[in-house]
């Protein structure tokens, strides 16, 4: 899959190679790398990415580093244009290229060509970070009139229809957006923000100077279609902040919807990180699109992973009982008691002889057994989350019983049958409390 100038689209497939490169030379993308399909292992269908270089507003020398995904089909598809996060990004670390992440995956599961530019002193984009202090709203325009150049630049890729536009951006990338509505993008029709923030180490007003450029920015929205997303607790923005933040916004733009989702238990950024919140945000998104005559059906869900339901507790003992465990090996404990300070999603597992947790990604079974697997047989799930998932017992026939004898004491009796080999499976104990 290539990218081609709309100019030379037509001509022969002999002479497309070179004629593409040419095009994009023109247009201001510089070097393109050769598209490729890219796999993981939790999406059904690969990606289909191509890294630009793009060149940024005509009066500098900046290249901006640009990853494009186009979904499968025939375009030209919409747009949606994904602003980078600051995360680990300073005037000596550029950070990571963005790639794939869940956000872009639920855009080209609607059909969308992903476009993901890095500003300027990010990742593969040449120059340094653009900052001008407390003046959030200013850093803010800056990277935008970086980005309004790549898109300009880009708009003769044929693969993407630039006459419909969505925006969207987590945290800086958010602060980036809002800045981006101000300039109006030919074919912008919307933006979508979670958490839009921008803290410059320079400037000790802190909150005050958020509150401030979020009131500027949206005073020069032209009313842009918004949806703010928000989520607490969040760690680099107090919720009473973010709140005046998107009140000062509103003054200037009445067209903003506002998804507050109060239900992570992690900090914010795993509102789109995290599989298990898909839930709590896509049916918004989906309808903010749908308001906007933009694509909003699921139209490749492949792009996007499943999720796998939780599993049914079993109720064979409370999450945090440690004596009910099936094996009381001394490792095993202390495994589990480091399980339970873990955040979700997790999972712990016990096998014949060992144990293992794993925590975060898609799914954690899948890595807690595979280690579990690698150490022990018969591996099964003992925990997840904060339930108790126990089917056991295992091939050994452990059984756990607890009885209660005079003087307020309880024993833990353990009961163990010999497998086939006659080898018993775990070592009976007796533990008092």
């Amino acid at each position: 899959m290539r990218l081609y100038k709309k100019l030379y689209y037509s001509l022969s497939l002999s002479l497309s190679l070179s004629l593409s490169l040419a095009s994009l030379l023109v247009t201001g993308v510089a070097s393109p790398a050769q598209a490729k399909d890219v796999t993981f292992p939790y999406l059904s269908i690969p990606l289909h990415e191509t890294i630009l270089g793009v060149r940024g507003p005509a009066d500098g020398n900046a290249r901006l580093q640009v990853t494009v995904y186009l979904p499968d089909g025939r375009g030209p598809f919409p747009v949606a244009v994904i602003n980078a996060d600051a995360d680990h990004v300073s005037d000596t670390q550029p950070g990571e290229r963005l790639g794939y992440t869940f956000l872009t995956g639920y855009f080209l599961s609607r059909g969308y060509a992903v476009a993901q530019p890095m500003p300027q002193g990010f990742a593969g984009s040449s120059g340094k970070p653009l900052s001008t202090g407390c003046a959030l709203d200013q850093t803010g325009l800056l990277n935008a009139q970086d980005i309004k150049a790549v898109l300009h630049n880009m708009s003769a890729i044929v693969e993407l229809d630039m006459s419909r536009i969505i925006v969207a951006g987590q945290s800086f990338g958010g602060w980036t957006s809002l800045a981006l509505s101000t300039l109006q993008i030919p074919g912008q029709k919307g933006q979508i923000v979670f958490s839009p923030a921008f803290l410059a180490r320079s400037c000790q007003q802190g909150d005050t100077a958020l509150i401030q450029g979020a009131e500027k920015l949206g005073a020069a929205s032209h009313q842009m279609p918004t949806l703010w997303v928000e989520s607490h607790p969040d760690s680099l923005v107090p919720e009473a902040t973010w709140r005046q933040m998107q009140a000062a916004y509103q003054k200037g733009d009445a067209h903003v919807s506002v998804l507050d989702v109060p239900t992570i238990k992690k900090d914010s950024g795993s509102l789109t990180g995290n599989p298990e919140n898909f839930s709590l945000w896509i049916p918004k998104m989906d309808a903010f699109l749908q308001r906007l005559g933009l694509p909003a059906q699921d139209v490749q869900p492949g792009y996007l992973p499943s999720v796998s339901k939780a599993p049914p507790e079993t109720h064979f003992a409370k999450i945090d009982d440690l004596e009910a465990l099936p094996t009381q090996d001394d490792k095993a404990i202390a495994q589990y008691k480091i399980f339970l300070k873990k955040p979700f999603p997790r999972a712990f597992v016990i096998g014949d002889n060992a144990a293992s947790s794993e925590s975060g990604g898609l799914d954690p079974r899948v890595g807690a057994l595979k280690r579990c697997a690698q150490m022990s047989r018969n591996c099964q799930l003992y925990a997840y989350n904060d339930k108790v998932v126990w089917k056991g017992p295992l091939h050994g026939q452990v059984a756990v019983h607890s009885i209660v004898m005079t003087h307020q004491q309880t024993v833990g009796v353990f009961q163990v049958s010999l497998d086939q080999s006659c080898k018993e499976q775990f070592v009976p104990r007796l533990r008092t409390h």
